[in-house]
Formats: C-alpha cells, sequence, structure tokens
C-alpha cells in the first residue's frame, strides 16, 4: 500500500542529480514551494518536462542551474514578459532545449491540421509547404 509523505522534503527525496522531472503547466496548480525545496538542495541535472508551457518555476529551475535538459514548447512569464534566466541560459547555451512544439503547428501554410494526443502525422504533407516540418512527413 502507498505510503503519504510526512514531510515536503520526504516527498522530494526520490528526485535526485540527472533525474526526468514533469510539472504541470501553471494554471494547473504548481507546486512553488516544492521547486523552492529543489533549488535549496542544489539538485542539478535534471531533465525537465514541463508541457504545454512553463512559466516562473522553470525559471527559477533554470536560473539555479538545476536544469540541464527541459522540454517544452514555450516559457515565458506572460503578461510580465520574457523569463529572463530562460532566455539567458538558452542564449549562453547553458541548457538542452527539445522543443515539445507539435510540428504541424510551425508550419503557417494552411491547412494546417488539429494534433490530437492519438493523432498521427499524415503519410503526405498536406499542402505544397516545403518547412522542414512538412518535408519530414512526406
Amino acid at each position: 500500500m502507498a505510503r503519504l509523505a510526512r514531510s515536503l522534503d520526504e516527498a522530494l527525496a526520490p528526485i535526485t542529480d540527472g533525474c526526468m522531472l514533469a510539472v504541470p503547466r501553471e494554471t494547473s496548480g504548481v507546486a512553488m514551494a516544492a521547486t523552492r525545496a529543489l533549488i535549496r538542495r542544489g539538485v542539478k541535472r535534471l531533465h525537465l518536462v514541463a508541457l504545454p508551457t512553463s512559466t516562473l518555476q522553470a525559471d527559477l529551475l533554470v536560473g539555479a542551474g538545476a536544469v540541464a535538459t527541459l522540454e517544452t514548447s514555450a516559457v515565458s512569464l506572460g503578461e510580465f514578459g520574457p523569463a529572463p534566466r530562460f532566455n539567458a541560459a538558452i542564449l549562453a547555451g547553458a541548457i538542452h532545449m527539445r522543443d515539445a512544439t507539435c510540428p504541424r503547428f510551425t508550419c503557417a501554410t494552411p491547412p494546417v491540421p488539429l494534433c490530437t494526443r492519438n493523432s498521427r502525422p499524415p503519410k503526405k504533407a498536406c499542402h505544397s509547404c516545403r518547412c522542414a516540418a512538412c518535408s519530414a512527413r512526406t
């Protein structure tokens, strides 16, 4: 039977250097106390999966040097502007970025079919576009 953690530190104990950590979108209730605890503990080399996007949580983890790889489609502070630590890390090459944007949305040439969780890319390009995303599907 599963046992409930008695403290935040006990709940975070399995998250060690080099772990893959998936975090929810900020509107889903981000555990910022856990984020701060991981930063205080000095965890490093995380593979952070923040789908579809992230905001302050990812920016803080990147800024603290906890993230080696970030898999997301965007990190932004919304109306407060770009995420400064994320942008600096990308420009400096300090983290490896794995773009999680659906390739069907990268092409501006209509029609672009809606990508759903269970959909598969079409075998041929859906239009006459020659972008890399569409060419890879042909």
